[in-house]
């Protein structure tokens, strides 16, 4: 791009571009998608009256999560129907995957996992239809979103495999990686590797990048989509930039509301002052909370700040708050 223009930039929510241009998948992406997956478990296991999967029992984390692994299992061969939803493998590891967006939705998605697990199939569907949480009957916006997306990425990537056979260690890496999202992605990079549309323009140059002003990176400790690593990776080919790290939970710091995030933000947008070397701001809201951008605005800008920008939609009728995201291929 032109690195000579850049006065100030943040890059939030870091992908490795080496493995997006250069592997065969995008490997280090789920560094820490089975570890934010736990987090969801342990934060329940540690909020009971506010997570309906441990309300009224006693099981552990590791307990809680086994029972969502049986159920997938089961889901794979056995699945079910509440009216007009199917309720297949796909679509709950789908959700369950989506849930790695933000923790914001997931008092609403325990709840939605228990109705699967105990059967309350009606009560699921008149859920469904008041959130929109599963949006399945619509199998051709599907479809246009999968093609989108492999246009955009299979143009980018450079890597073409022939055989299939020489394809199967991506694939066996992929679920060493994780078991949450190693299988999620794998139909798109194997028809990237069969791609036979060239695009007009390929980057090809590297990412050693000295920028007219220094870059500010932030990575989550949490974040199941885009790793702390890759940020750290990144961050240390662009000359002169900094990493702030945010200790939360979901994809990218609007994912961990924090005063302190908005402190060191502010201060580069402001003067372009940096934070120091291993800066950590901590999310102000424990797992299974009503977690928000209002309070933390408000905190650090006083009380009457328009924060509609960055408010947790609230959806009529539901207690907790939802962060519904599109899924990620």
């Amino acid at each position: 791009m032109f690195p000579d223009r850049v006065e100030k930039m943040i890059l939030d929510g870091v992908q490795n571009p080496h493995d997006y241009y250069h592997a065969q998948a995008n490997f280090e992406e789920w560094t820490d998608s089975d570890a934010e997956f736990s987090a969801f478990f342990a934060g329940c296991a540690a909020s009971r009256d506010n997570c309906a999967l441990a309300t009224g029992n006693n099981k552990t984390a590791a307990e809680l999560e086994q029972e969502v692994w049986d159920l997938l299992d089961t889901l794979k061969y056995h699945p079910l129907t509440a009216r007009n939803y199917l309720l297949d493998y796909n679509t709950v590891k789908s959700y369950l995957v989506n849930q790695l967006y933000g923790s914001a939705g997931w008092p609403v998605a325990a709840s939605v996992i228990n109705l699967v697990l105990t059967r309350q199939l009606d009560t699921l569907a008149d859920v469904l239809d008041a959130t929109g949480q599963l949006n399945v009957t619509d199998p051709w916006a599907a479809s246009a979103l999968y093609q989108a997306l492999a246009g955009i990425y299979c143009g980018d990537n450079q890597v073409r495999t022939e055989k299939f056979e020489d394809f199967l260690p991506a694939v066996k890496r992929l679920y060493d990686t994780s078991r949450i999202l190693g299988d999620n992605a794998i139909s798109v990079y194997s028809a990237c590797q069969q791609w036979k549309i060239k695009p007009k323009e390929t980057y090809t140059g590297d990412f050693n990048v000295k920028t007219k002003s220094p870059v500010l990176f932030i990575g989550n400790t949490f974040d199941g989509l885009t790793p702390l690593v890759s940020a750290k990776n990144v961050s240390s080919t662009f000359e002169g930039s900094a990493l702030l790290t945010v200790n939360g939970y979901g994809h990218s710091s609007l994912a961990a509301p924090s005063a302190c995030t908005i402190r060191t933000t502010s201060a580069y947008w402001t003067n372009g002052t940096l934070p120091e070397e291993g800066k950590v701001c901590e999310s102000d809201f424990p797992l299974f909370s009503d977690a928000n951008w209002v309070d933390p605005i408000n905190e650090v800008y006083g009380n009457g700040t328009v924060t509609a920008k960055r408010d947790v939609p609230h959806l009529p009728g539901l207690r907790r708050s939802l962060a519904p995201l599109p899924l990620k291929w």
